[in-house]
């Protein structure tokens, strides 16, 4: 199943819009100097980046749902009932 973008994509809208101003700017900035910098790594091409953000994602959601699954085996047994 394929994760809808645009529900993330307005929940990350959301959160920043109840973010304090400073803040919201701040991480705006952030995000955009991070952005030229992963274009810039792709000599430019924001296909290629995007492909590169989406291929890292991946990778990071593998790995957050192997320690997930780790971390349930660590559960005292009744815990793991409720689940």
């Amino acid at each position: 199943m394929v994760p809808d973008v645009n529900q993330r994509a307005n929940g990350f809208c959301l959160a920043v819009a109840s973010m304090v101003r400073a803040n919201t700017n701040q991480l705006i900035d952030e995000y955009e100097q991070d952005v030229d910098e992963i274009v810039a790594a792709c000599d430019g091409d924001v296909r290629t980046a995007l492909k590169a953000l989406l291929l890292v994602n991946e990778r990071l959601e593998s790995a957050l749902q192997l320690l997930s699954s780790k971390l349930a085996d660590c559960r005292p047994y009744h815990l793991q009932l409720l689940h």
